[in-house]
């Protein structure tokens, strides 16, 4: 019999995901700290864009697929393990976009605030293992709600890097909402 924790909710996921948001961030450091600048600004905005684009079709159908999330525990487990699964996706090829000096710093800023989010919903999934009723459910969804900073931060580093593509004259409609 199982204990009630899923087995993608480890303490050692937890702490993997963990050294990879560390890992991204000193990265993102790491590339903004000279090189020959890096691919070019509409090369980087293209890709970031279809990685956007992605991630938004992977998440699309979730409401539709989990019509119970947020009201029965187990729909809101596998909701939020499939969320995190798309989300912890996008931060591996987010890391892995070749990024241009010009735009080094805010996209390391944006890449911690995508990081900090999803380390925080992995830490609410090994929650929401443990919830076993509805009333037991929203109180652990009303306690661990991300801090708005943490998502001020991601959101402002968004829309910064929309004003840098808009003034290159680069066409591309970044995705700046929570």
């Amino acid at each position: 019999m199982h204990s009630g924790r899923s087995p993608l909710v480890t303490r050692s996921a937890v702490i993997r995901l963990a050294i990879a948001a560390l890992l991204l961030t000193i990265g993102g450091t790491a590339g903004a700290c000279g090189g020959s600048g890096g691919p070019s600004l509409e090369g980087y905005f293209k890709r970031l864009d279809v990685l956007n684009e992605n991630l938004a079709t992977q998440l699309e159908g979730l409401e539709t697929e989990f019509p119970q999330a947020f009201v029965e525990p187990s729909a809101t487990l596998d909701y939020y393990t499939k969320l995190n699964e798309a989300d912890g996706e996008y931060l591996q090829q987010l890391n892995d976009v070749d990024v241009p000096t010009k735009v080094a710093e805010v996209h390391g800023q944006f890449a911690r605030a995508k990081a900090s989010l999803h380390f925080l919903r992995d830490r609410l999934l090994v929650k929401l293992a443990e919830v076993k009723s509805a009333a037991e459910l929203q109180q652990v969804l009303d306690t661990n709600k991300p801090d708005p900073s943490v998502v001020e931060k991601g959101i402002s580093a968004c829309l910064e890097l929309q004003q840098i593509a808009d003034s290159s004259g680069i066409d591309v409609k970044l995705d700046c909402t929570a």
